[in-house]
């Protein structure tokens, strides 16, 4: 425990902070909203399944001192007595812990797990989903109880908390706690999940990011042709140089794919990924950028299958 104490101790909370202002999305002004992509259409299931393939279980006994490592290298510190029901009761026995890892950009787009905090481009050191169930019931922190988290990363560089809010398609918005974790020596974060930090006492997304920064930023369009629309399709857009992925919506008044006005930093270097599914078959397409100001693209997509489309994604 002395060990776990001095490991969990190095999250420092002066060493990053920045503030950022909301970007506005654009709004469909036929519906008054900001119409995520793929939000009705079968294509749904596919990212859905795809977090389903992801989530690791493990079994632990709530009344002591847990340690738990994710496939990809994620360590859970679990104190004795962590967790709480939903009438406050401190939970005994034994608890199932869900962890879902994502460490690569591919895998950002392979589950929707994408990085903007209301519509700010976020630069990602990766992200993590955890939670607790017992009985089938979801679990929380107990009152001054908290996680250790030693987390690795494809971007070793200081960054902030930030957790997600998941809407019913499972579209991810990412808001920021404001603490800070930094890269331990081992090219890893170091941080704790408990009440203050998460702004409540529920599990769920973290990431750990920064804030890409103010520059010159426009707004791109994407066309297609029929039938791919928002109904059945989604678009990312994959930076070649930096650690994030961008989701595009679609806009029933254009009939096209937009990202949030003037969100994007011109000059970047980006992939087009657009993934859709029609009565069982899937198309794609792929398609290299460098934003210009008010970009518009067509892109053309093709028939393919899951398991090319998951190499095409590896191999950007």
């Amino acid at each position: 425990m002395k060990k776990l104490s001095l490991l969990l101790s190095i999250v420092i909370v002066t060493v990053f902070s920045c503030k950022k202002d909301t970007i506005e999305p654009i709004i469909d002004t036929e519906t008054g909203t900001n119409t995520p992509t793929g939000s009705t259409g079968g294509i749904s299931n596919f990212f859905k399944q795809n977090v389903l393939n992801a989530t690791q279980t493990f079994t632990i006994d709530a009344s002591t001192y847990e340690y738990i490592t994710g496939s990809k290298g994620t360590k859970l510190y679990i104190n004795a007595n962590t967790f709480k029901d939903q009438f406050n009761n401190i939970v005994t026995g034994n608890v199932t812990i869900e962890l879902i890892e994502i460490q690569t950009k591919a895998d950002m787009i392979l589950l929707n797990k994408t990085t903007t905090s209301n519509g700010n481009l976020l630069i990602s050191g990766g992200e993590i989903s955890v939670k607790a169930f017992q009985n089938g019931s979801q679990l929380m922190l107990a009152t001054n109880a908290y996680i250790g988290v030693n987390m690795p990363t494809n971007n070793p560089v200081n960054m902030q908390l930030f957790t997600g809010t998941e809407d019913d398609n499972g579209n991810l918005n990412w808001d920021s706690t404001g603490t800070n974790v930094i890269v331990d020596t081992l090219g890893g974060f170091n941080f704790n999940l408990d009440s203050l930090t998460l702004n409540n006492d529920s599990l769920g997304w973290i990431n750990c990011d920064y804030f890409y920064g103010q520059g010159n930023l426009t707004t791109l369009n994407v066309i297609t042709s029929s039938p791919y629309n928002g109904a059945n399709t989604f678009i990312y857009l994959f930076f070649n140089n930096i650690y994030s992925v961008a989701p595009l919506s679609w806009s029933n008044n254009t009939q096209n794919f937009v990202s949030y006005s003037n969100s994007l930093p011109v000059g970047s270097q980006m992939t087009i990924v657009a993934i859709s599914e029609i009565n069982g078959q899937y198309y794609s397409s792929f398609t290299p950028i460098t934003l210009t100001t008010n970009h518009s693209e067509t892109i053309n997509l093709n028939a393919t299958t899951l398991s090319a489309l998951e190499i095409d994604l590896n191999n950007l």
